[in-house]
């Protein structure tokens, strides 16, 4: 039997826990991962740093209480697109581990759904240890990013540097963010590193009709691409289609053998992975960038990928042909409920104060702050929203 994520969880008492993910269920968080921790003796530090997006979707959810209380939620915004890293970070005065994958902190994403996860540790993986720090420290300043961590960001990401001191990388093992290139433009540059691009295998649950995988293999200069089409079908969201059908480039249609479930219960594709087999090696990346602009081009969604370099001559993916899925069912947009539109805002209380940020939607001026309670909404004061969205 395999190690679990959540067999990981509750294996140490963990000093700092840290998870990023998009879409959020506080109900699966606290009956699954902090109820883990708790039995691993730890979890004196848990975060979660989650988009407006999940953060909005989670906080009507039933049974989930203990939030502000025994761990942190902390909700993040991105001007032009969506918070979408899954990292979890576990960090103990002798121990750290990372893991990057493309499952968001949910009960499809931990257990429901086909996805892929690495799992990197400072005795393997010390480079990718350093590029995690790196992309906590570009959290903190990024401009595209509006959110109230930066405080947390620094302590994470020295505690990550500190697990890896005056140990040496070997460059095999690297994590990918998009904070300050883009996904496709990293890639590129791996891939001329190995002499260039010979095969070019993907999967991702979401696509963009098919112009991020034209620049994509005009960066690489290749002309085909080979996707894979999953048995069970995939997860499908309100935006994006589940295949590049408009695509210039030759897109064929295969199953691939590593991400054919079969044998296991049915399982809906959320996984994200992309096989470059190169003239001297091959690159496996994974993590949570689909098969869009929004996450392989630059300035819109944040992402963080694991990339393998192998720097040896490799057989690679096995696949089958098989047929493409069939479009997805259109979602209806036009029932959204008001509650789709409420916005977000992130606030500390200190003694009697109340200090805060409105995250989304952008305002500013005089606003009537009121508090929810069991009997509705009580009045509390007037206050001014800056330009940022921050008030007290």
């Amino acid at each position: 039997m395999g190690l679990t994520p959540v067999d990981l969880v509750e294996a140490h008492p963990w000093q700092r826990v840290v998870f990023t993910t998009y879409a959020l269920s506080l109900s699966f968080f606290e009956a699954v991962i902090l109820d883990a921790l708790v039995r691993g003796g730890g979890a004196s530090q848990a975060l979660v740093l989650a988009d407006v997006d999940g953060v909005r979707a989670s906080i009507s959810e039933q049974g989930a209480h203990r939030v502000g209380k025994e761990y942190e939620v902390e909700p993040i915004a991105v001007t032009s697109g969506v918070f979408h890293p899954k990292v979890s970070v576990f960090i103990s005065t002798d121990e750290c581990h990372v893991l990057v994958g493309s499952g968001n902190l949910t009960f499809g994403g931990w257990s429901g759904n086909c996805e892929v996860l690495e799992h990197l540790h400072a005795g393997f993986a010390v480079d990718a240890i350093r590029d995690t720090a790196d992309f906590f420290e570009r959290i903190s300043g990024n401009t595209r990013i509006l959110h109230g961590v930066a405080e947390h960001c620094g302590p994470i990401a020295a505690d990550l540097r500190r697990s890896v001191r005056g140990r040496t990388g070997n460059g095999d093992i690297r994590l990918l963010h998009n904070l300050d290139r883009s996904i496709a433009e990293q890639v590129a540059a791996a891939a001329a590193d190995l002499g260039g691009v010979e095969r070019l295998v993907a999967a991702a649950p979401f696509w963009d009709g098919g112009g991020a995988v034209d620049r994509l293999c005009d960066s690489l200069d290749i002309h085909e691409i080979f996707v894979h089409s999953h048995r069970h079908g995939c997860v499908t969201g309100p935006t994006g289609d589940n295949w590049p059908r408009g695509a210039k480039t030759s897109v064929h249609s295969v199953r691939v053998g590593v991400l054919d479930d079969s044998a296991e219960a049915a399982r809906l594709l959320h996984a994200k992975a992309f096989e470059l087999r190169c003239k001297r090696g091959r690159l496996l990346i994974s993590g949570s960038a689909n098969g869009t602009a929004a996450a392989l081009d630059a300035n819109h969604n944040v992402e963080a990928c694991v990339v393998r370099i192998q720097r040896e001559q490799s057989i690679g993916w096995t696949y089958v042909e098989a047929e493409p899925p069939d479009p997805p069912v259109e979602v209806d947009t036009e029932s959204e409920s008001e509650e789709t539109h409420a916005g977000v805002l992130r606030a500390i209380l200190d003694a009697d104060k109340v200090t805060g940020q409105v995250l989304t939607p952008k305002m500013s001026g005089t606003v009537s702050v009121y508090h929810l309670g069991s009997t509705g909404p009580a009045p509390l004061a007037t206050a001014q929203l800056a330009t940022d969205g921050e008030f007290t």
